[in-house]
């Protein structure tokens, strides 16, 4: 088995616990709900918007293939949208990390190498997000 298709059935089988656990326990019962990092976006379906639209770019992140380098255009599209379902990802990742209750802070995401790369070069990228250490 391809290490890609590896890593994505592993995430997808967490997402699947995470989805069942949330859905069995955790809005099933109050006492469980009180535990979470909840407010009244927890109470409607956010949480299910949010692991439908993870599940989403998490096929744009392992099974999209870059197109035949024919023209500029096809190419930078791609690697736009690449680079978006990543980012969109983390911005996932630090909202359930926040739900329920990690206590993982955006400084310690930011000691991982590859959050750390990834939240840069957004930063560089996006001309609203430019800081001055950049201009």
């Amino acid at each position: 088995m391809e290490p890609l298709q590896s890593q994505k059935e592993e995430i997808d089988a967490i997402l699947n616990k995470i989805y069942s656990t949330w859905n069995s326990y955790l809005f099933k019962y109050k006492f469980c709900f009180s535990k979470l990092n909840s407010g009244d976006d927890l109470k409607t379906n956010y949480f299910g918007d949010l692991m439908g639209y993870f599940t989403d770019t998490l096929e744009i992140v392992f099974d999209s293939t870059p197109p035949k380098a024919r023209n500029y255009t096809e190419m930078f599209t791609f690697n736009i949208s690449f680079l978006q379902a990543i980012y969109v990802q983390q911005d996932f990742l630090e909202e359930l990390l926040f739900i329920f209750k990690m206590g993982v802070s955006k400084g310690e995401l930011k000691k991982d190498i590859n959050y750390y790369v990834n939240r840069d070069f957004d930063q560089v990228c996006i001309p609203s997000r430019k800081t001055k250490e950049l201009l």
